[in-house]
């Protein structure tokens, strides 16, 4: 979806030069809605194209994304009577704009769960199969046991994956660090791992 008119900083008053809740309603209430969860929108902000790297670099830099886009992910708050779509804020200093791209996202235990372990698989991966010697891991707030209803799940996760024990340490945030892309930014319903190798 293409976002095709903005009014203030975060609210969006055309997708794909329609009235955004005309476009979603149907997306949000259809039959090929993932599952439950919180629907939240990805936005795309690394314009890069990987046309700019050499094959090599493009290669690695798609593994290391696991093939998927890179989007920084904020909650859909709600549609105002117009129809316009309320968004959290974006970034500091980087409004939405006219010809950001978005996609849906489905915020969930079973999706936040699956996601970070494609992503250790895929950091496993480009390591050749080993694990980090340390790791530290930030999660939002809004996860751990208020999203999980249990303790220790993205931890457990993790464990597997690695096949054992890892010396970490992390706190909860109210905002996560993390790439998207070739930059950082901040972010929101997320988990941000740094994984350290000697």
């Amino acid at each position: 979806l293409e976002i095709a008119g903005v009014a203030r900083d975060h609210v969006i008053t055309h997708l794909d030069r329609q009235n955004p809740r005309e476009v979603l309603q149907p997306l949000l209430n259809g039959p090929d809605v993932p599952g439950q969860g919180v629907s939240m929108a990805g936005v795309f902000v690394d314009p890069t194209p990987e046309s700019s790297f050499s094959s090599a670099a493009a290669s690695a830099l798609t593994g290391a994304l696991d093939g998927r886009p890179s989007c920084l992910v904020r909650p859909m708050h709600t549609f105002t009577d117009e129809g316009y779509l309320v968004l959290s804020p974006l970034t500091e200093g980087m409004p939405y704009a006219p010809g950001m791209q978005m996609q849906l996202h489905c915020f969930s235990p079973s999706h936040a769960l699956g996601d970070l372990r494609s992503r250790a698989e895929t950091d496993m991966a480009l390591h050749d199969g080993k694990p980090p010697d340390a790791a530290i891991i930030v999660a939002c707030g809004a996860r751990g046991v208020q999203l999980y209803g249990e303790e220790g799940m993205e931890s457990s996760v993790l464990r597997e994956v690695w096949g054992k024990d890892v010396p970490t340490v992390g706190f909860f945030a109210g905002g996560e660090f993390g790439p998207v892309g070739l930059k950082s930014y901040l972010h929101g319903y997320t988990t941000s791992c740094l994984m350290i190798r000697f």
